[in-house]
Parts: structure tokens; sequence; C-alpha cells
């Protein structure tokens, strides 16, 4: 998991808070809790699009009453594969690109 792409994700969205676990109970590589906003992330099966996985679900629940949310569940089918897809292209970005997304 990038410290770069963390340290973004911190500035964006500083209400949430990130805990590296070494397991989830669920067996899940992440989750997020919207009540508590916390996003947690298994650090020893984690992968590189993990941590920007579970914000994309964040981002989403802000956003999934939207023309731009429902053209994205549309084009991707469930909102589970619409934020694996963000999180996937965020880890694939640079700089502003990859802040603006």
């Amino acid at each position: 998991i990038s410290a770069k792409i963390s340290g973004i994700l911190s500035e964006l969205f500083p209400e949430l808070s990130v805990e590296y676990v070494t397991s989830l109970s669920n067996g899940h590589i992440g989750e997020i809790d919207l009540c508590s906003l916390k996003v947690l992330v298994d650090f020893v099966k984690g992968k590189r699009d993990s941590l920007s996985h579970e914000y994309a679900h964040y981002y989403y629940n802000m956003f999934r009453y939207s023309d731009l949310m429902k053209k994205g569940i549309e084009v991707f089918g469930t909102e589970e594969a619409l934020v694996d897809a963000i999180g996937k292209k965020v880890v694939e970005l640079e700089g502003k690109q990859r802040s603006w997304l």
C-alpha cells in the first residue's frame, strides 16, 4: 500500500481515519465503516489498490444519487465493481490526475 496514495487520500478526506490490521474477521482485505468514518485495511493481504478502493466506497456513498454515480453503476453493473475500478485507476495515475480522480 503506497504511502504516497495514503497521504493524498488523507489530505483529500481528513474526516476518515485509517487503521492497518493483520486480518479482518470477515476475511476481506479492507472495509469501511461509514458510521464511524474508519477504514480498515489488512496490511498483510492488502493490495496496491486496497486503500483507494475503500475510500471509493466513501466517495460513492457521498454522491450515490448523482447522475455520475448512476451512470457508473449502469456501466460497471454494481457499486462494488465501480469502486473496484476507481481504486485500480487511482494507483495507475500520477500527480494531478490522481488527486483529481
